[in-house]
């Protein structure tokens, strides 16, 4: 009893000295320890062997997460081992719990934050524990707290945290904390936990000798020699299934190899779960310029020397920790620059120290390898506190790999970045380039913007280039060196490298203070044009402040086009702004740019609120089809915006329909540009145009299963060991199953194949979602793809975009997939991974998900649920605001394919009824024929003419131009009365409809008669008065009556003569004699039946003079006479009548 009490006392002491060198280490709390045994020293934890390490500086960089974490929140795990997917909670508390945000990290790690402030709380212990008991489900704690011990209580100038190790059974949990951080008041402003619930295994007492465990410790790291006595002690170690197995816990001081050896070593299998060097994967020294001599020293007339060391040159060295050195190498190779590996160059020495420690003179030609790899490495971590970092979250880093370096390339005075090697180059003629930091950041800004934006060249971006390494070094910089010197020459680049061959005082290779403007000092010269971005650059800064100015900078990188031009690149820098402060500092970037005519006109005015909202129909967008894109611009502030101009992009993947711009807007060289508007306080707008989508397949599921609807698309099988993937309902990701494989104590190798091969289309994805709780680094699965039906496979995880494989399997204990990533460990939860597939495409390729286990200890197992393949086709329109406001909005939307293609229909073939001789429409109420599928283009093709008339057009017309009216039949005036044509249909898509006819019905048509009389002679009294009538009609068949209506009574003679003639005949008496009128009418026998009417005058002259009197003899031959020419008629009319009785 008295030895346990020992060891508990001992315990926290140690914990305490622990957590305080710990600190003073810089490598975070979350990696203090509570020891057990009685040695006590502090162990911080370094990164595991064969993974990246970045021990940094806590002041300047904050630690990183492993490869492959992130920040996407997961729910933590709980009794059951995969919990469903969150990204954030609200209050998970118990009743009385005051509401919070709980937010959970892909690692496990649980966030609250934004509490109400409810009660006061004590500072310090006492409220943080009264806080914890009230929120303990959140987190996931007991309600007793009993498991919590103290660390210890720290007090800012503000705040109070309090920091709680996880304990069971009195021994401490690796890696286990609570901290609870408290503003001035007491409220609690956020608490950071890896507590996890766990079981113990076995009773907190060792089967495993201290001494074995040290020496498999020692076996593992290959260690023949110590430096020290070893430290060790007992902990327990979340393993997977919420349980904690007893392990030992060692620091080995080794000699050979050099490094402290931080080692976990499982007690009951004597496994070693956990080994790194704590020395090859921190820190080495050396001896550097920071930048240069001339700004540390503040005198400008120190030379170069010819390269020979001087009691002055010595003196401005300054000793600097050497971060990321890598452990395999003692020469200046590490996690950000490598100094040894590029081929070329000059042939001198590298830098190579076992010791770690590179302190050169500077007439070493090592000591130049050493500050160039100060300065990259450290330039890299500042990126890394900027937010530039592919381990933390979306990966955003900027060269977030080792950059190859030559420190002596060649004797010429010119350093350089060249895309052929991807690698800087440094120049020895004059003063060594790589002696001044100031160089070697300019050079590397190269390397950082060809790294961010692939078509950097062009236009404005040569010079861009050099302004922005010039600002990036004088940035770096500015709070180096003597500080009287640096209060007037801060804007000084490369004073040293400029010594050997500027006259001026300082010296300086550039300024980045200049009064030049553009465009009216551009000269044609990158670098002196550069000189007006690398000033409009330091106006920001001087403004803005370093870190705000070093972050919009390098994130407008990631924005500019091809070709840009220095206009284009100050848009972005408030683009920039916009998306990573809400546009908080668009005045001071717009002002600086003004002045420096980058910006001018209206875009100089800062913008009110203007926000731009999107739309499109239809929603989602089809290939090949129409796409009307809406913006709504509304003002959004309390004053008017005036002169706002809104415009848009046409988007990759379509084409402009001419005219479809709405109110007035044209487009222009891909870009559509409105009239400017006015928009009072809460007013809106709205502007849209359409594209025709390219033709295509559009986004499309290859595969996809949810794992609802059995078996059927997987096989399963085995190799080593007996376990096989199977179908299980107790923890899907959604539905109620998955599929599971189990993690068993012995060697296993379960694989989960699709049933057929997937063909692979250009722009392909594999996404699924899975949990995983396997022994960390020992135990887990990987992702395979075959493309020669499962003859060979290939790892698919090097293609992963989202939630990759986060460790690497150990090549001890037989592992299956030994020395390869995997997904391992514990996901906390379900996430999702991402898998492009471009390095498939074009094949047919099967998939398996590969469960493994090596020999010992056991997990929960890995399952798999939702997935999907599918081919990834997008629209991103954008639309943008300038002029009184300035705003983007950039929308982007999946393609989706069409639907599959429907035969056309015939809808309406109603045929044409016309007037004989007319000309008609053919019009959709005559002739319709749809089709379902939208965008179709419906095309008539004539098989056979009509005879009696003409189509227009005579062939190859579309359904479009019948709804418009567009095509027609004229007949050609004959007397037939009906008429057709046939005709076959096209969507174009392969859809057709055969041969049919198309009928056309002529109307007959009753033209109206002619009298054919215009004009009637003169009547003579007493005289034989006859007018002869010759009607006619254009209808052929049609037979005329003639009728008189209204004449002088004396002209009542009104005959058929036969053959188209009638007579009118009378004599006028000396009575009549005068002007009287004559009403004649024909009338056809058409249905109904059409006449034509004539009055015409008519003039009655008296007789001529009166001739000598026959007497009685001359009446009697006049009477005589006019009785023959009646006689005469009768006869004429009865033969005429004859002939039509035959």
């Amino acid at each position: 009893m008295r030895e346990q009490g020992l060891i508990v006392h001992n315990r926290l002491y140690w914990g305490l000295l622990l957590l305080a060198l710990g600190l003073g280490l810089g490598l975070g709390l979350d990696r203090a320890w509570i020891a057990s045994v009685p040695e006590t020293e502090d162990w911080a934890t370094p990164a595991r062997i064969g993974k990246r390490s970045d021990p940094v500086n806590p002041f300047t960089t904050p630690p990183r997460l492993p490869a492959g974490a992130g920040h996407g929140g997961v729910t933590r795990p709980n009794a059951a081992a995969f919990p469903s997917q969150t990204t954030a909670a609200p209050s998970l508390h118990k009743t009385g719990a005051l509401p919070c945000a709980l937010e959970i990290e892909r690692g496990g790690r649980s966030i609250l934050r934004d509490c109400d402030p409810g009660a006061p709380l004590n500072r310090g212990e006492a409220g943080a524990r009264s806080f914890l008991s009230t929120h303990a489900a959140s987190l996931g704690l007991s309600e007793d707290l009993v498991d919590l011990q103290t660390v210890e209580v720290k007090n800012g100038i503000a705040g109070t945290r309090t920091l709680f190790a996880q304990t069971i059974d009195g021994l401490a949990v690796h890696d286990a904390y609570v901290s609870v951080n408290q503003g001035p008041d007491g409220s609690v402003e956020t608490v950071y936990s890896t507590y996890r619930p766990l079981t113990a295994t076995a009773p907190a007492a060792p089967s495993l000798a201290r001494r074995a465990a040290e020496e498999a410790a020692q076996r593992a790291a290959g260690i023949t020699d110590l430096r020290h006595p070893s430290r060790s002690e007992l902990v327990w170690l979340a393993a997977p299934g919420s349980r904690a197995r007893l392990t030992w816990r060692l620091l080995i001081y080794s000699d050979e190899p050099l490094g402290d050896f931080l080692t976990l070593v499982d007690d009951a299998t004597s496994k070693v779960v956990l080994q790194e060097n704590r020395i090859a994967f921190a820190t080495g020294s050396g001896l550097v310029y920071q930048p240069n001599p001339i700004q540390t020293s503040g005198q400008t007339s120190l030379s170069d020397n010819n390269d020979n060391a001087s009691v002055a040159l010595d003196a401005e060295r300054v000793n600097v920790t050497l971060l990321g050195l890598d452990a395999s190498f003692d020469t200046l190779r590490g996690e950000f620059v490598d100094l040894v590996s590029l081929s070329g160059g000059l042939n001198v020495p590298d830098a190579q120290e076992p010791s770690r420690v590179y302190a050169y003179s500077r007439d070493d030609e090592r000591f130049e390898q050493t500050v160039v790899y100060a300065v990259v490495d450290a330039l890299q971590r500042r990126f890394h506190t900027l937010g530039f970092d592919d381990q933390s979250g979306v990966a955003n880093g900027i060269r977030d790999f080792p950059t190859l370096a030559h420190a002596h390339w060649n004797n010429e005075d010119q350093s350089f970045y060249s895309t052929g090697d991807n690698a800087i180059h440094f120049g020895r003629g004059g003063v060594d380039d790589a002696e001044d930091g100031d160089i070697i950041v300019h050079e590397f800004g190269h390397a950082v913007q060809y790294d961010q934006n692939a078509c950097w060249g062009g236009s404005d971006m040569g010079a861009m280039g050099e302004g922005f390494g010039d600002y990036l070094a004088a940035s770096f910089f500015a709070g180096a060196g003597d500080a009287t010197f640096q209060s007037a020459h801060a804007a000084c680049v490369g004073e040293w490298d400029a010594s050997s061959y500027s006259s001026s005082n300082p010296p300086c290779l550039r300024r980045v203070d200049g009064n030049k403007v553009y465009p009216d000092d551009l000269v044609g010269s990158v670098h002196a044009d550069g000189e007006i971005w690398s000033a409009a650059l330091w106006d920001i800064r001087q403004v803005l402040g370093p870190d705000i100015t070093d972050q919009l900078v390098l994130e407008h990188h990631f924005l500019l086009p091809c070709n840009a031009s220095m206009t284009d690149a100050g848009n972005q820098l408030i683009q920039a702004d916009l998306d990573l402060n809400g546009g908080a500092h668009d005045a001071a970037i717009r002002t600086a740019l003004c002045d420096r005519g980058i910006l001018s006109g209206s875009t100089c005015i800062p913008p009110s609120a203007l926000t731009l909202t999107q739309s499109r129909s239809p929603d989602p967008p089809v290939a090949g089809q129409d796409v009307s894109l809406t913006l709504t611009a509304t003002n959004s502030s309390t004053g008017a915006l005036t002169g706002v101009i809104l415009s848009a992009a046409v988007p990759t993947g379509g084409a402009y329909i001419a005219g479809s711009a709405s109110d007035g807007g044209s487009e222009s060289a891909g870009t559509i540009t409105w009239l400017a508007v006015d928009l009072g306080p809460g007013e809106q707008v709205q502007r849209s145009f359409s594209i025709l989508l390219d033709p295509g397949g559009g986004s499309m599921a290859l595969f996809e299963d949810d794992m609802e609807s059995g078996s059927g698309h997987w096989t399963i099988d085995h190799d080593q060991g007996a376990e096989d993937w199977a179908l299980d309902t107790a923890q899907p990701h959604a539905g109620s199953t998955s599929w599971y494989a189990q993690d068993p104590s012995s060697i296993s190798d379960q694989r989960l194949t699709t049933a057929t091969p997937i063909t692979v289309e250009p722009g392909s994805t594999l996404s699924f979602w899975h949990a995983y709780d396997t022994e960390s680094g020992f135990d887990g699965g990987v992702v395979e793809s075959s493309i020669d039906a499962g003859i060979t496979w290939t790892d698919l995880g090097g293609a992963s975009t989202q939630n990759g494989y986060n460790d690497t399997i150990s090549s001890t204990y037989n592992s299956p997939i030994a020395g390869r990533t995997a997904f391992t460990g514990n996901s906390a939860g379900y996430v999702e991974t991402t898998v492009d597939l471009a390095s498939l495409s074009g094949t047919s390729a099967l998939i398996r998900f590969r469960m493994t286990s090596d020999s010992s200890v056991s997990g929960s197992g890995w399952r798999v649920d939702d997935v999907l393949a599918a081919r990834i086709v997008t629209l991103a329109s954008t639309f943008t605001a300038s002029g009184g406001a300035s705003s983007t909005s950039t929308s982007i939307a999946n393609v989706q394919p069409p639907p599959p293609n429907s035969a056309p229909q015939l809808v309406n073939n109603n045929g044409l009824i016309l007037d004989q001789g007319s000309n008609a429409p053919i019009d959709s109420t005559l002739l319709l024929v749809t089709d379902a599928n939208a965008g179709d283009v419906l095309t008539y093709t004539v098989t056979t003419d009509p005879t009696q008339g003409t189509l227009t057009p005579t062939s190859g017309f579309t359904q479009t131009q019948i709804d418009d009216n567009q095509v027609s039949y004229e007949h050609d005036g004959s007397s037939a009365l009906s008429d057709s044509f046939e005709f076959a249909v096209s969507d174009g898509n392969g859809g057709t409809i055969g041969a049919s006819t198309f009928a056309i019905t002529i109307t007959p048509v009753n033209h109206p008669p002619v009298l054919g009389l215009s004009a009637l002679p003169d009547a003579m009294v007493n005289s034989l008065y006859v007018v002869t009538l010759s009607p006619s009609d254009p209808d052929a068949g049609d037979s005329l009556t003639v009728f008189l209506d209204a004449a002088p009574s004396w002209l009542n003679n009104l005959s058929d003569e036969g053959g188209g003639q009638w007579s009118l005949t009378g004599i006028a008496p000396t009575s009549a004699v005068g002007s009287t009128s004559v009403t004649l009418r024909v009338r056809d026998s058409g249905s109904p039946f059409l006449e034509d009417t004539v009055t015409l005058p008519l003039v009655v002259q008296p007789s001529p003079a009166a001739v000598p009197s026959l007497g009685a003899l001359g009446r009697l031959l006049s009477v005589a006479a006019m009785l023959m020419l009646a006689t005469t008629l009768s006869g004429l009319r009865a033969k005429n009548q004859s002939r039509r009785a035959s």
